[in-house]
């Protein structure tokens, strides 16, 4: 067979020249040099490069292949080729004799073309061939597109995709996922609008409700935004989002109208309506509770209050119960007389007092010394009568023994209480010492019980509680306890 030859191609040349050596008859070798008058290509191999050739006795283009940079480059080529060798035509016989031979050289078409006519032409739109392909047959469908003529490739359509090279039909996209046509990958197909999920092979998810995603591809759902809900999944746009009703809000991805709630300023139930509160009232958090009065003293005009200071401040001594609507509802106050609405109210002279709102005039105090052992007349407080009250003028464990005289002044007189005795002019202190039977503490001396006992009983205690005098009694030996059908009184007979 020919000697496999190189040949040298320099860009912009257009001439190949061909270096190989025969052997003589004899053994002995000859060295030639010849140009190529004519060739048949048979293949070719340029690793990342296209170059043209230009046959330079015969001026016959070949196509094979453009390079890609201006430095030449070694291509190994295999065609057929006839010299002459210089004073006779060299041939595979190794004849001396001068006469046409044939030499081959080694190339080939690389991936994306086949030999036709001994050049290298590109496959068919949308199709693509291996390295060392020969024929139009050897053309496939690329990824993304189908058919089994290569000349009549179509692409995949929409929601499809084709990852291998030949006439296979094209793959469909996993449910709820699309592709752009020709796709060659199944890592092209993404989620459609209302659906998320990473693409590909994995399946897609609807979105939640609450949520809704306007895109195609792998983005995450997107909430509902605030003072909105959405019931249902697979949402596909933010105006399926329903509005909460008017005063009322929900937080971000709300699923339910119940998650809207009345702000505030505003009352009602979960879900609306909420009405802006009344006249007078005010309400500071978002929910369903119930608007609040303005406090006493204050009034509000408008509706929607959302705290208490959005109550207006009634004039001085004036006051509007249970949250006054207008300036007119502040009335004087008890203590006070005069016609209110706004205009000023006046306070009652001292040792005056009226228990009344928008009183006409103010009425005297008592002053009396009160009735009752141990209390006092309290001061005149403006808004009522001066009462009587317990005094509180004596240390612990007193009792007293006389009303307060005067007006304002807790000065009742006292004395230590049973059981305990002065221990200096302003305290008491408890008797510690036990009575017998038949004897009780007086001014921490034990003295006789001389509480009531019938004719024949006799005692069988000390006075209790301690101080009292107060013992237990029973009848005598031999002696029953008889009540007097007319006198109601015990008395001990005999059995």
């Amino acid at each position: 067979s020919a000697p496999r030859s190189r040949i040298n191609a320099t860009s912009g040349n257009q001439t190949l020249d061909v270096a190989w050596s025969v052997p003589d008859d004899t053994g002995h070798g000859f060295g030639y040099a010849a140009k190529v008058l004519s060739y048949e290509i048979v293949s070719a191999f340029v690793p990342g490069f296209d170059a043209h050739f230009l046959d330079s006795a015969t001026g016959i283009q070949s196509h094979f292949y453009q390079l890609r940079s201006a430095f030449c480059a070694d291509i190994y080529f295999r065609i057929r080729a006839v010299t002459r060798v210089g004073v006779g035509e060299w041939s595979e016989t190794r004849s001396a004799r001068p006469n046409n031979c044939t030499v081959e050289i080694d190339f080939f078409c690389t991936a994306g073309f086949y030999l036709l006519n001994s050049r290298c032409r590109i496959c068919p739109t949308f199709s693509t061939s291996p390295d060392f392909s020969l024929f139009l047959s050897n053309c496939s469908c690329a990824p993304g597109y189908t058919g089994s003529d290569p000349t009549n490739c179509t692409a995949c359509a929409a929601g499809e995709y084709k990852e291998l090279l030949g006439p296979q039909a094209c793959d469909q996209c996993p449910g709820n996922a699309t592709s752009n046509p020709a796709s060659p990958l199944s890592s092209n197909c993404t989620c459609v609008e209302g659906y998320t999920g990473p693409g590909g092979l994995v399946p897609c998810v609807m979105c939640e409700a609450g949520r809704y995603k306007d895109v195609v591809g792998s983005q995450a759902c997107t909430l509902c935004p605030v003072a909105s809900y959405l019931t249902y999944r697979a949402a596909v746009s933010s105006a399926e989002c329903l509005a909460c009703p008017s005063n009322s809000s929900s937080p971000e991805g709300s699923e339910l109208l119940t998650n809207c709630s009345c702000i505030p300023g505003s009352s009602g139930p979960y879900g609306g309506p909420c009405p802006l509160c009344a006249p007078g009232t005010y309400k500071p958090v978002s929910g369903d509770e119930n608007c609040t009065a303005c406090p006493d003293g204050t009034f509000r005009e408008k509706v929607g209050g959302v705290t208490a200071l959005d109550c207006s401040s009634c004039p001085i001594y004036s006051a509007a119960l249970d949250g006054g609507v207008e300036l007119e509802d502040c009335r004087c106050v008890p203590g006070t007389f005069g016609p209110g609405g706004g205009t000023s109210c006046s306070l009652c002279a001292p040792l005056e007092f009226t228990d009344e709102y928008n009183s006409t005039g103010c009425e005297v105090c008592n002053t009396t010394t009160c009735d009752a052992i141990g209390s006092y007349r309290e001061a005149c407080p403006n808004v009522r009568d001066a009462e009587c009250v317990p005094c509180t003028n004596g240390p612990f464990d007193i009792v007293y023994t006389s009303p307060g005289t005067g007006v304002g002044d807790s000065n009742c007189e006292w004395e230590c209480a049973p059981g305990y005795y002065n221990d200096t002019a302003s305290s008491c202190k408890k008797c510690e010492q036990p009575c017998p039977v038949g004897e009780y503490l007086s001014l921490c001396e034990c003295v006789p019980c001389s509480n009531w006992k019938p004719p024949g009983a006799h005692y069988t205690s000390a006075g209790h509680p301690l101080g009292f005098d107060r013992c237990d009694w029973s009848c005598g030996s031999g002696l029953d306890e008889v009540k007097d059908a007319d006198t109601c009184q015990v008395r001990c007979l005999q059995s």
